[in-house]
């Protein structure tokens, strides 16, 4: 047992054990003794499903019961058979971390399924003065990083680039983190009248939509900083297969499993079996 009292139960483990009442006492979910955690797993779970929205817990807070469920469960493991110990604290940001990471993992899987129905590919006709900017991201659950990845039209020549980040918390913040990372490319060299393009149609979404994503907010307060420094900034979505080679450089940099930056006009040595993508039509 993982506080060291008698015989342990599920409802021990779960709702009643010092960390884990501490952890349900941290969390936006409501606790009333006697009420929630309680002696009995069957009114626990009644109230996560059906009554705590009555005493106050909002949809947002309830979404994350089921991990925090899992990751007491996983921290109790963890001591017993490890004798490692995972603070209520940091099991709390797991479960909220993992919760919002399925939460937009499925808003860009159902997305993906409804991209050529719910947005056409609208190709743009650049402003006088104007380059385009692709960009991909490639992000996995299970994954030790993000693959990220932009083709740059330069007026010199086309830039790639290609990077590794330890992974994000979501598709979506891959998404994001890459159209950030072209556009302060863009701008720190000199590059201030651009188009970019996206297969991703939540970009579009959240960042014109007025409606805050409070878990993204940091992310639009870069991304609202940054286009305001653009002379004219532009963005439109596109088909996946006018994204490939985007697509080719953000999941070759993923699949190097590695933290590195590069931006070059020549194509990675990583990704020369997908060198002629990189050709002119």
């Amino acid at each position: 047992m993982r506080c060291g009292r008698g015989e342990e139960s599920i409802n021990h483990l779960l709702f009643e054990c010092p960390p884990a009442m501490q952890v349900w006492a941290l969390s936006n979910i409501p606790t009333n003794p006697g009420v929630f955690p309680s002696n009995s797993i069957f009114n626990n779970f009644d109230f996560l499903l059906w009554r705590a929205k009555d005493s106050g817990a909002t949809k947002e807070s309830l979404e994350a019961f089921p991990w925090i469920l899992w990751y007491v469960w996983k921290a109790r493991n963890d001591k017993v058979f490890n004798n490692k110990d995972i603070s209520p604290p940091d099991t709390l940001q797991l479960a909220i971390s993992e919760a919002t990471s399925w939460k937009f993992a499925q808003i860009i899987e159902q997305a993906a399924e409804n991209d050529e129905e719910r947005l056409p590919e609208h190709p743009s006709a650049l402003s006088n003065g104007q380059i385009r900017c692709q960009v991909d991201a490639s992000w996995v659950s299970d994954g030790n990083t993000s693959g990220l990845g932009f083709v740059l039209d330069a007026p010199s020549g086309r830039l790639l680039g290609s990077r590794g980040k330890t992974r994000l918390l979501s598709p979506l913040h891959a998404e994001l983190e890459t159209l950030l990372w072209a556009m302060d490319y863009a701008l720190h060299h000199g590059f201030e009248s651009v188009h970019f393009e996206t297969d991703c149609t939540n970009v579009v979404k959240v960042i014109e939509e007025e409606d805050p994503w409070p878990v993204l907010e940091t992310e639009i307060e870069s991304f609202n900083l940054m286009r305001n420094r653009f002379r004219c900034f532009s963005i439109s979505h596109i088909s996946r297969n006018s994204n490939i080679r985007a697509d080719a450089l953000a999941k070759g940099a993923r699949s190097r499993d590695a933290i590195f930056s590069h931006v070059s006009s020549q194509v990675p040595e990583w990704l020369a079996i997908d060198a002629n993508l990189f050709e002119p039509v």
